[in-house]
């Protein structure tokens, strides 16, 4: 089973999302750092803030304002493979009228369910939506939520390089909501 946050790798040969610049990761320096005091903190250690308003950090994807000047990237010609955990999201709706009488526990009534990918699955839902061709890499259980997760995939448009295993059971997470809350996640 893959561990970890999804991976997200765009397969050889194909045009580039944009041009990002590869500028690393900057810290912010100790000379950055201005102490203020304000009239209710004398006596006590001064209040330090950002000097980003006179020094602005140019932002590492896009220079100032340069989102006016670009037009959006093409996503229908970037295809995109996600690696990850999958599982399915299932979501039971209903309504709370009274409290069970063997516990303190809101009693729901099941009105509406419905199932979504999760996890990685999820990801690869999200890029197909913006119009990137996408796969999905990654175990699930040869099972019922496997067939489920199959049937969103392809009807999301998602190309499924799923290992089904008959060893696991595909990772269901259901969450019962009542009154627009969620009462209880089951995993």
């Amino acid at each position: 089973r893959l561990q970890g946050a999804p991976v997200l790798l765009a397969l050889p040969g194909l045009q580039p999302l944009g041009n990002l610049s590869a500028a690393p990761h900057r810290r912010t320096q100790r000379h950055e750092l201005t102490p203020r005091r304000r009239p209710d903190t004398i006596g006590r250690r001064p209040f330090f803030a950002l000097n980003s308003m006179n020094n602005p950090t140019p932002s590492r994807l896009l220079a100032a304002d340069s989102f006016r000047q670009q037009a959006a990237p093409q996503l229908s010609n970037v295809r995109l493979l996600v690696v990850g955990d999958v599982m399915l999201d299932r979501y039971w709706f209903g309504d709370v009228s009274r409290i069970s009488p063997e516990a303190p526990v809101p009693v729901v009534r099941i009105e509406r369910r419905e199932e979504r990918l999760g996890g990685a699955a999820n990801v690869a839902r999200n890029a197909a939506a913006l119009g990137a061709h996408t796969g999905l890499l990654g175990v699930a259980g040869a099972d019922e939520a496997g067939d489920q997760m199959d049937a969103l995939l392809k009807d999301g448009g998602i190309h499924s390089y799923l290992k089904r295993d008959e060893a696991i059971s595909t990772i269901i997470k259901l969450r019962v909501i009542g009154r627009q809350q969620q009462m209880v996640r089951i995993d």
